[in-house]
């Protein structure tokens, strides 16, 4: 914005050119940092998860950081409950006035009592906070506090659930080792044909998930780096010699062409 101003002027003519500017420089600026991350971090992430070991130590070192996350988003929306609950035993006052309000927030809540507890929240008391004058102001605050509260724990038990699924699916590869075989469950009796239908034996599960896949994700973190780095030089070296850029080499001009 002061370069702007220093070449062009402080002046309402050059403010939409400003605007523009800024636009440009934003967006430019999110694109090479998007670009430049996947540069690096999708062939890392596939030469990390080539190793089954590997993935199931990362995967039990982020285990503790998800639960700690998703028992505090569970603590936080049982603490809104809990104002909720103590709002409904308020039957006069101003909290009459939002009578009908307050009942649809204490239908729409799962009572802390009604729900299972780990040993964390049974030592911990929810922190009620009630002011002695309910407004409306106050009410709409909770009602959106809820609100992101319930998305919040669902998806951090959704995390913890796939990080779960996910910590068992690699253990059973890594155990299959010995016994030359994967074995999965039986399907559930309302599961449908197509779920039920299973096309690989356990031996040849065991050589896709063991030996198949791992080196798939080595050969496609191979192929990707490669392609980064034919990036990284083209652009590099297009301002030095545009003959020695390897993305200008497959592009082809027809000269005669009018297109």
């Amino acid at each position: 914005m002061i370069y702007f101003f220093i070449t062009s002027g402080a002046s309402l003519s050059t403010l939409k050119g400003l605007v523009m500017a800024l636009a440009y420089c934003w967006g430019l600026i999110l694109a090479i940092y998007l670009m430049g991350h996947g540069l690096v971090s999708v062939p890392r992430k596939l030469f990390r998860n080539a190793s089954v070991s590997g993935k199931l130590r990362r995967i039990q070192a982020n285990a503790p950081k998800v639960h700690e996350k998703m028992e505090d988003a569970i603590g936080n929306l049982e603490d809104l409950e809990a104002q909720v609950a103590e709002l409904s035993q308020r039957k006069t006052g101003s909290a009459k006035e939002f009578k009908d309000w307050i009942e649809e927030l204490a239908d729409d809540s799962h009572l802390p009592e009604s729900r299972p507890r780990t040993l964390t929240r049974r030592m911990s008391i929810p922190q009620v906070n009630i002011p002695n004058v309910i407004t409306e102001r106050y009410l709409a605050d909770l009602s959106r506090q809820l609100t992101r509260a319930r998305h919040g724990r669902a998806r951090y038990l959704d995390e913890w659930d796939s990080l779960l699924q996910d910590a068992v699916d690699t253990q059973r590869i890594l155990d299959s080792a010995a016994s030359k075989r994967i074995e999965i469950g039986e399907s559930s009796p309302d599961a449908s044909i197509l779920e039920r239908l299973t096309v690989l034996t356990p031996y040849t599960r065991y050589l896709y998930w063991y030996w198949f896949i791992p080196y798939l994700r080595i050969f496609l973190g191979g192929f990707l780096s490669l392609a980064s780095f034919c990036i990284i030089w083209s652009e590099v070296i297009k301002a030095i010699n545009p003959h020695l850029s390897i993305i200008a080499v497959t592009v082809v001009h027809h000269t005669t062409s009018e297109s």
